[in-house]
């Protein structure tokens, strides 16, 4: 079961298409790292609070679209209802604009926050965000959450619909959400997904798992024309 709204479905792919361009226009600035924390940043401390209590995760992505500041994470991350979403480093307080999570844990889980027109950071670990790829087999793949740090290791095949097995990532709660990626260039990131968290194979084998970011922000395809 999933609960995508028809708000999210009816969007045109315009909002993907702005995601590219403001990666490009290279949004970092000098002194990365205090830009970061003063405005939406991959890698940022998100809690999502409702009526019955709170929860942590860590956001997997952030940009612009006609204005208004977005923000990416996992869809178990916001699928308790009525709730709304802080960022914890910047302060600024954000909606959920729609979320699909497959209970299952092998279908989608990503969801989509409005954070009004709080500024937006394209950085992660001092370093540029300058592309949104898909995952590459031969490439060292990393993640980064709030509790377990920055982890390397190796992609380890698909599971499931449409997810991601790796090998030798860390993962402690609190760190669902939070972006994977891999070296871009010489000095830059490229953002490749959302990490979910941990599974344990017939064999006792634990793999990481996360979403190709790609394929969340074609589903969710913003909702920037009724803002």
């Amino acid at each position: 079961m999933t609960a995508i709204s028809h708000r999210a479905r009816a969007i045109t792919a315009a909002a993907v298409t702005a995601v590219a361009v403001l990666l490009s226009c290279g949004l970092l600035a000098p002194h990365a790292h205090a830009v970061a924390e003063r405005a939406i940043s991959p890698g940022h401390t998100i809690r999502y609070i409702t009526p019955g209590g709170a929860s942590t995760c860590t956001l997997a992505f952030a940009f612009t679209a006609r204005g208004h500041t977005y923000g990416v994470t996992a869809g178990h991350c916001v699928a308790d209802a009525g709730g709304y979403v802080v960022d914890v480093i910047s302060g600024y307080r954000g909606s959920v604009v729609s979320f699909d999570y497959d209970p299952t844990r092998r279908g989608n889980d990503f969801a989509l926050i409005h954070f009004g027109q709080a500024p937006v950071a394209a950085s992660l670990l001092g370093a540029a965000v300058d592309a949104v790829t898909a995952p590459a087999a031969d490439r060292p793949i990393c993640h980064t959450g709030v509790s377990s740090g920055t982890s390397c290791g190796q992609l380890s095949g698909q599971y499931g619909v449409a997810q991601y097995l790796t090998t030798r990532l860390n993962d402690v709660p609190g760190d669902s959400g939070g972006p994977v990626w891999t070296r871009y260039g010489i000095d830059d990131i490229a953002i490749v997904g959302i990490w979910l968290g941990s599974h344990i194979d017939h064999d006792g084998t634990t793999y990481g798992r996360f979403y190709p970011l790609d394929h969340a922000l074609t589903q969710l395809r913003a909702d920037t024309t009724a803002r």
